[in-house]
C-alpha cells in the first residue's frame, strides 16, 4: 500500500512540475516573433519603437517590447486596394499614403495580435519619388503591390510605412 502512495505522490510532483514549466514557457513567449505571420506578411524583425532611455519614460509597459512599444518589419509582397492621397497632417506626418482599404486588403495588411483598427488603417510610402512618379499627386483609388511593411505601435503619434513595389491599377 505504501508503494502506491509513493507512486501517486511522485506522479503528482511530476504533474505539478509539468504545469509550472508549461505556464512559465507560455508566459515567456514573445509578443510577436520573427517568422510569425501577421495578415499576409511574415515578420522579419522585431524591436522597440522607442528606446526607453531616449524617451525618458519610467512606465514599465514602455520599457519592453509589447503592444505599447514595438516596431515590426514584415515582408510580403502583398496587393492592396485603397485611396491614395498626399496627407498634410500638420503634426509632422506628411506623405504619400493609402487609406480606405477594401475588406480583402484589410485582411492582408498586418496588425498586432488583439488589435482591430480597420476604419483608421493608414500607411505611408517611404519611396516617395517612385510613388509620385507612378501615382501622381492627386487623390484616387489604386491597387498596388507593397513590401517591407513597418508596423509601429507606441502611445503617441506614429505611422506605419511600406515600399511601393508596383502599381497594378490606377
Amino acid at each position: 500500500m505504501k508503494k502506491n502512495y509513493a507512486y501517486v505522490a511522485g506522479m503528482l510532483v511530476l504533474l505539478i512540475v509539468g504545469i509550472l514549466f508549461y505556464k512559465l514557457s507560455v508566459q515567456q513567449k514573445k509578443f510577436v516573433s520573427v517568422g510569425d505571420k501577421l495578415g499576409a506578411m511574415i515578420v522579419v524583425k522585431v524591436d522597440m519603437a522607442i528606446n526607453p532611455k531616449d524617451s525618458g519614460t519610467n512606465d514599465p509597459e514602455l520599457m519592453k517590447i509589447g503592444p505599447n512599444n514595438v516596431r515590426v518589419v514584415l515582408k510580403g509582397p502583398i496587393e492592396v486596394t485603397g485611396e491614395y492621397q498626399q496627407i498634410h497632417s500638420g503634426i509632422g506626418f506628411d506623405g504619400d499614403c493609402i487609406k480606405g482599404f477594401d475588406s480583402v486588403s484589410l485582411s492582408r495588411l498586418p496588425s498586432l495580435p488583439g488589435e482591430s483598427y480597420a476604419p483608421q488603417r493608414l500607411f505611408c510610402f517611404r519611396n516617395t519619388d517612385f510613388v509620385e512618379k507612378n501615382l501622381g499627386t492627386k487623390s484616387h483609388q489604386v491597387t498596388v503591390m507593397i513590401d517591407n511593411y513597418e508596423l509601429v505601435s507606441y502611445p503617441s503619434e506614429v505611422m506605419d510605412y511600406a515600399d511601393l513595389v508596383k502599381v497594378l491599377k490606377r
